[in-house]
């Protein structure tokens, strides 16, 4: 009789072991839900109003273009435009659905900034599995050229 009531609790908790683990759909041997995708995404900048990354005070307007790529998808960019502790601008977006390669025109103000100051335009991108990389661009501010007749 213990033997019958011993087969019967083994019995049952085998049972509850295979539909607990039955529940779960992922096996060991299957990636995760990002695909596979371990590639960091990548940035690149372009400075246009800028001489070899040196902005002339009072000079015409700064963009800074933030090109961002990935092998599939980027989801999102986030941008902050400093100059020391100060934050100057910011630029943040979500894409959704996620897209290959995306640009942002991310324009730079030069109210209040003086001759020597250096403006750093810092940018976050992740793609649609988390990875992540950051990159930044430092603008020099330079004196006005004065040119004697």
């Amino acid at each position: 009789m213990t033997q019958t009531k011993f087969r019967a609790r083994y019995l049952a908790l085998l049972t509850g072991v295979v539909v607990a683990s039955s529940c779960d759909t992922r096996l060991p041997t299957q990636p995760g839900g990002n695909g596979g995708d371990v590639e960091r995404p990548q940035v690149t900048f372009t400075v246009s109003g800028a001489v070899n990354n040196a902005i002339t005070v009072g000079s015409t307007p700064v963009v800074v273009t933030v090109k961002a790529t990935d092998n599939k998808g980027v989801s999102t960019v986030l941008t902050t435009v400093r100059d020391g502790a100060t934050i100057l601008g910011t630029d943040t977006v979500t894409l959704k659905p996620t897209a290959l390669t995306t640009s942002r025109a991310v324009p730079v103000p030069l109210t209040n900034v003086k001759k020597g100051d250096r403006i750093v335009v810092r940018t976050t991108v992740t793609d649609a599995a988390l990875n992540t990389l950051t990159d930044s661009i430092v603008l020099s501010i330079a004196s006005p050229t004065v040119t004697i007749i």
